[in-house]
């Protein structure tokens, strides 16, 4: 009978340790389970992060594209006007001169008329 209670006790001591051996082992399979429940969430916040990243590139890849070709739009526009500023420039300074002989004729044939009325009033 001895025999059976040591028997006995070292059955229940055993148990008990299996018992605390497999509430420690659920306890950090729950916390495991949590972990991972973390990661999975963090793993997909940075699937969508890294899809927002991959459009914000495409999109700033598309206004770099835009503002290069109205960067070449100005350069040939603004190449234009210095060509259209030569253009007019020396228009205008013809008419200038135009405008200078006109007056110059203007102020002769008046003084002409002048002479000839005063000649006729003598």
């Amino acid at each position: 009978l001895p025999d059976l209670r040591d028997a006995e006790a070292a059955a229940a001591a055993a148990f008990q340790r299996l018992s605390i051996a497999k509430t420690q082992i659920e306890e950090e399979a729950g916390r495991i389970r949590s972990r991972q429940v973390e990661l999975e969430r963090r793993l997909q916040q940075l699937d969508g992060d890294m899809a927002r990243e991959e459009r914000m590139v495409r999109d700033n890849a598309d206004i770099l594209e835009r503002l290069r070709a109205e960067e070449a739009s100005l350069n040939s526009e603004n190449a234009g006007a210095a060509e259209r500023e030569a253009t007019t420039r020396a228009a205008f300074e013809q008419a200038g001169a135009t405008l200078s002989q006109s007056e110059a004729k203007l102020a002769a044939l008046t003084a002409e008329r002048a002479e000839a009325a005063a000649s006729r009033h003598q």
